[in-house]
C-alpha cells in the first residue's frame, strides 16, 4: 500500500493490460473514491461506504494503458487509508480494480530533519544525506514513538468502544477532537454527521552504527582493545534517553485491575 503525506499533492495511477501488454481501455477510466476506514466506527456492524467523490474522470497520460489521477489537499488532510476504486471497459468486457493509499502525518518533515541533525540534500556535498533514508528512518522512529506511548500524534478518523461500569460518566481511552456518532447498546444515540523534536533525535539513532547492535539486543561489544556495553535501560524504551524522557509524559498506563 502506497503511503502519502498529510496535506500533500499526489499522483495515482491505473495501468491497464491485455494478455500481458499495456493497452488502452475502450474508454476513459471513472474512479470513486472512499474513506476505507469508515466501515470500522458502527458497532452495531459494517455498513455500506458512502463514497466522499463518485464518477471523476481520469486523466489519459502519454504512455499506452497508463491513466492518472491526482489527489489534492482537500482529500489528504487528514489520516485515513483511501479505498479507490478504478471503473472501465476492456474490449467490451467491464472491469473494476481497487487500489489503496495511506495517508499519513509525517513527525518531521525532510526538510526539518536535515536542518536539525545537520545534513544536506546537495549530492556531492561533505554532509550529504539521501532523503529516501530520511523518510524510511521516520516512519521507523514513528512506529517506535506510537508503540512505546500508545498514543497517535495526529488527527485521524476513528472508532472507540468503552464499557461503563454504572457510573454518569466514562473514561476515554484517547483523546477526541470531535464527534461523529455516539452508539449505546448499538443503538444510535446522537448523530452529528447530518447537522515533532523527539522524531528527529530517533531518527539520529536509526542512522547511526550503533542502532543495529541495540535493534539485535547485543548488550556488549568487544572490538580488540575497545569494549561497548548497553546499559540495561536501552531495551526497556526507545533506545534514547532523551527521547524517552520527553515522551513519558504522554506515555499512556494500559493496566487493568481484576
Amino acid at each position: 500500500m502506497q503511503t502519502i503525506n498529510t496535506n500533500s499533492q499526489e499522483k495515482i495511477y491505473l495501468e491497464v493490460y491485455s494478455n500481458g501488454v499495456l493497452s488502452q481501455a475502450d474508454s476513459l477510466p471513472t474512479l470513486s473514491i472512499y474513506n476505507a476506514d469508515s466501515d470500522v466506527y458502527n458497532p452495531g456492524g459494517v455498513i455500506s461506504q458512502t463514497p466522499l467523490y463518485t464518477n471523476l474522470n481520469a486523466y489519459d497520460e502519454p504512455a499506452t494503458g497508463v491513466y492518472s489521477y491526482q489527489l489534492t489537499p482537500n482529500l489528504t488532510s487528514v489520516n485515513m487509508v483511501l479505498e479507490v476504486v478504478w471503473s472501465y471497459t476492456q474490449n467490451g468486457v467491464s472491469v473494476k480494480t481497487t487500489d489503496y493509499y495511506s495517508i499519513e502525518t509525517p513527525y518531521a518533515s525532510i526538510p526539518e530533519t536535515m536542518d536539525f541533525l545537520g545534513y544536506s540534500g546537495t549530492v556531492g556535498a561533505a554532509n550529504y544525506l539521501d532523503p529516501n533514508t530520511i523518510i524510511k528512518t521516520e516512519k521507523m522512529a514513528r512506529t517506535i514513538i506510537e508503540g512505546y506511548t500508545g498514543i497517535k500524534f495526529y488527527k485521524y478518523y476513528g472508532f472507540q468502544e468503552i464499557y461503563g461500569i454504572g457510573a454518569n460518566t466514562i473514561q476515554l481511552t484517547e483523546k477526541m477532537l470531535s464527534l461523529d456518532q455516539i452508539w449505546e447498546n448499538q443503538i444510535l444515540v446522537f448523530d452529528g454527521t447530518t447537522s515533532p523534536v523527539s522524531s528527529m533525535l530517533l531518527q539520529q539513532d536509526i542512522m547511526s552504527n550503533d542502532y543495529n547492535w541495540r535493534n539485535k539486543y547485543l548488550s556488549q561489544v568487544n572490538l580488540s582493545e575497545i569494549s561497548f556495553k548497553m546499559a540495561s535501560g536501552a531495551f526497556n524504551g526507545t533506545g534514547n534517553v532523551m527521547v524517552d524522557n520527553i515522551l513519558d509524559q504522554y506515555r499512556k498506563a494500559n493496566i487493568v485491575i481484576i
